[in-house]
């Protein structure tokens, strides 16, 4: 049996690194150290270990710096929308890569009361898994609306709105907004297009 002594510095090694990939679209190694270089020049340099399976693994400094390239997001490479996500000992390229992406969402007109974190979580639970907030909403220098990165399974139908209760108990309706979502067809089950739209 494997023990959790036998893992450990593996784990410690992958602990700051994250999955990138552009969904339906194969890219090479130079065109994402290219888009690095000029995109995250307010980070360290990074490391870069491609998979076969056309998607790379960048490994950052510290969590500081990779919090910081999450925070920025969303990134396109060739107008193609980048997806990265944070590494995890159960992460599994086919079933999550294709279905549980990370995507921002917006939350407009939010009640001042409700932008603490635990507030947002809670709301944006709705949606999906919770990432983390954008760094304007985590520093309050904008309050037009909340933005979340959330991990979403993009086969489920689209969350426009959710109710939840106050702490007054009074029911509240927000608007969901995404920056960008993939087309999802539920006739063929496959990303990319929608056999219903002409």
């Amino acid at each position: 049996m494997i023990e959790e002594c036998d893992v450990a510095e593996e784990l410690s090694y992958w602990e700051n690194a994250l999955i990138l990939f552009a969904l339906g679209e194969s890219l090479s190694m130079h065109a994402v150290k290219n888009f690095m270089e000029k995109t995250w020049n307010f980070v360290s340099l990074t490391e870069l270990y491609f998979n076969d399976s056309s998607y790379f693994i960048v490994m950052f400094k510290n969590h500081e710096e990779l919090s910081q390239v999450m925070k920025q997001g969303p990134y396109f490479i060739y107008g193609k929308p980048l997806f990265l996500k944070y590494w995890t000992i159960d992460f599994e390229l086919k079933e999550d890569l294709l279905r549980v992406l990370p995507l921002w969402i917006t939350m407009p007109n939010l009640p001042l009361h409700l932008w603490g974190e635990k507030s947002l979580s809670k709301i944006s639970s709705v949606v999906g898994r919770p990432i983390m907030t954008d760094e304007c909403i985590a520093r309050k220098l904008r309050i037009s609306y909340a933005r979340v990165l959330v991990e979403v399974d993009i086969t489920k139908l689209v969350k426009k709105g959710v109710t939840k209760k106050d702490h007054n108990g009074r029911e509240r309706e927000q608007k969901i907004e995404y920056e960008w979502r993939p087309k999802y067809c539920q006739t063929c089950l496959r990303i990319g297009h929608d056999c219903l739209i002409k």
